[in-house]
């Protein structure tokens, strides 16, 4: 898990990720994501539709780097 998320976050990539893989890299729960989202705390998501949200990978990376 973290060997992926280094990985990803030294690429530096502007590609989107779904949930599923924002919670491999990031160890909270799904409830935690969404109550640091409205708190503003963690990235929100990219909307493409009713249900589909993407976030980038830049700014789960920022908030990998910034929480260590």
């Amino acid at each position: 898990m973290l060997k992926w998320s280094r990985e990803v976050c030294t690429r530096r990539d502007e590609c989107l990720i779904r949930l599923p893989q924002v919670l491999e890299v990031v160890p909270i729960s799904r409830a935690t994501l969404y109550r640091l989202i409205r708190k503003g705390q963690f990235p929100s998501p990219v909307k493409l539709g009713a249900r589909v949200a993407l976030w980038r990978v830049s700014e789960i990376c920022s908030f990998i780097e910034k929480d260590r």
